[in-house]
């Protein structure tokens, strides 16, 4: 009798699972885009491509942008760079570290 009871709940569980599961299917996003057609000229047209060598080059530009001098975000980025650091892949190009920073850090 108790296996029966432990067949029938393992169904029951079974189902609520697979309920839970169509509902979760039915709720989501269907997404359009891997990375939006306006971000993707980023390296050609983004803000940090354009304007980070000028900032790096100019403390007070340095201090204003990113609230350091640039001595002291090269030795930031030295110490936290491989820990940030995200893998290319054949899907698309990570960020790399020094953008990463200075997003965190704008």
């Amino acid at each position: 009798m108790t296996s029966h009871c432990t067949v029938l709940s393992v169904f029951a569980t079974m189902e609520r699972l697979q309920f839970l599961f169509l509902l979760w299917l039915k709720r989501r996003r269907n997404r359009r885009y891997w990375v939006h057609p306006i971000f993707q000229p980023r390296e050609t047209f983004g803000e940090y491509h354009h304007l980070m060598q000028q900032v790096l080059s100019d403390d007070e530009k340095c201090l204003a942008y990113i609230r350091m001098r640039p001595d002291t975000f090269k030795t930031l980025l030295e110490m936290i760079g491989p820990h940030i650091e995200k893998r290319t892949t054949n899907f698309r190009k990570p960020l790399p570290a020094t953008e990463r920073l200075v997003i965190t850090l704008r």
